[in-house]
């Protein structure tokens, strides 16, 4: 369909590039919605958040997209939010 917009006949290869990309930004987008309400309603201890990866790289975009949502849900996102980004600076650290 991106072919026909573009008036640009795109290769198989070149098409499944750009739909590689669509879909990992897709993916990002989909993980950061997933935080905000992981967040909110989890203990505020949760291992699985604290332990996880994705989450860390993720939180910048939650972040932007707590703006839609309520300030009470908001402020509570911020304020667990807070701990996790401590727990996952400590464990970004290269060790000595």
């Amino acid at each position: 369909m991106m072919s026909y917009l573009f008036h640009i006949t795109i290769s198989g290869w070149g098409s499944r590039i750009f739909g590689g990309i669509v879909g990992s930004l897709k993916g990002i987008l989909f993980v950061s919605v997933l935080l905000i309400p992981l967040v909110t309603f989890s203990p505020r201890s949760s291992n699985f958040i604290k332990k996880s990866t994705p989450f860390s790289f993720e939180t910048k975009i939650s972040e932007q997209m707590t703006h839609v949502i309520s300030k009470k849900m908001r402020r509570n996102f911020s304020f667990k939010i807070k701990d996790y980004k401590k727990t996952w600076g400590l464990h970004n650290k290269p060790s000595s």
